[in-house]
């Protein structure tokens, strides 16, 4: 019995349990892909960056609630025969939904140090809104879909930084506009 209480700091010799920020607000900057079939069969390499704010809420070690919205900008010039023209898009997304985590202890419980990987899928609704340039055609979109996510979160003490890969799905609904796909890589 002394040897577990050794182990784990405390007195009464049961295993303390690691807990995670209930509240967890995150900054981000990362970089938003437009992939497959998003805007034209050609912006396959349109990308820009984009800055976000996330906030987590866990429930416990293993499941927590992400609410998440970023802005991204792209520019991108194209050259079809002697024509040049500039696609330039603005968007804004805001996503919500559970997210599936395990913390795993680095070092002594006192250390507060922790990894915790991470999946979550959030609903998300997007709006996109651009043109093509010098009196070419302009455009906005509203768009529904889902985000599916995979990331590892360090936290010391009250701290916390991350890596996360966000897949987005999204769909137009308001008919002005055809956007698919796109993905994010959000540091």
């Amino acid at each position: 019995m002394l040897e577990r209480r050794r182990a784990y700091g405390n007195d009464d010799g049961i295993p303390r349990s690691v807990n995670l920020q209930s509240n967890q607000l995150m900054l981000t900057i990362g970089q938003l892909n437009y992939i497959g079939d998003a805007f034209s069969s050609t912006s396959s390499d349109l990308a820009g960056l984009s800055y976000g704010l996330a906030y987590a809420r866990s429930f416990t070690d293993y499941v927590a609630m992400e609410y998440w919205g970023d802005y991204s900008y792209a520019s991108k010039d194209y050259t079809v025969g002697v024509a040049t023209t500039t696609l330039k898009l603005q968007r804004y997304n805001l996503g919500i939904g559970p997210k599936i985590q395990k913390a795993v202890q680095i070092g002594r419980v006192e250390s507060g140090m922790v990894l915790i990987p991470n999946i979550g899928l959030s609903a998300v609704w997007s709006s996109a809104n651009g043109d093509t340039g010098a009196g070419g055609t302009s455009f906005n979109s509203s768009s529904l879909g889902a985000a599916l996510s995979g990331g590892l979160d360090f936290q010391f003490g009250g701290a916390l930084i991350a890596v996360k890969a966000r897949y987005l799905m999204t769909t137009d609904v308001s008919g002005s506009l055809k956007s698919n796909n796109t993905s994010a890589f959000i540091p």
